[in-house]
């Protein structure tokens, strides 16, 4: 499964703010049952938004 990466980075970082991120998967396998994240390097995470509909 492949996410399609946008980053947002601040007109001015005077705090030292970390840039966010959006990832956003169109489809995913049929069943499933869960979704896992999975951090390759020290992150910060501060929300989650998962919107599902049939289309």
């Amino acid at each position: 499964m492949t996410a399609k990466v946008e980053s947002f980075p601040p007109f001015k970082n005077v705090y030292g703010f970390l840039i966010p991120f959006n990832f956003t998967c169109e489809e995913f396998p049929i069943n499933t049952k869960f979704i896992k994240i999975l951090f390759k390097e020290e992150s910060q995470l501060g929300r989650v938004e998962i919107d599902y509909s049939s289309k």
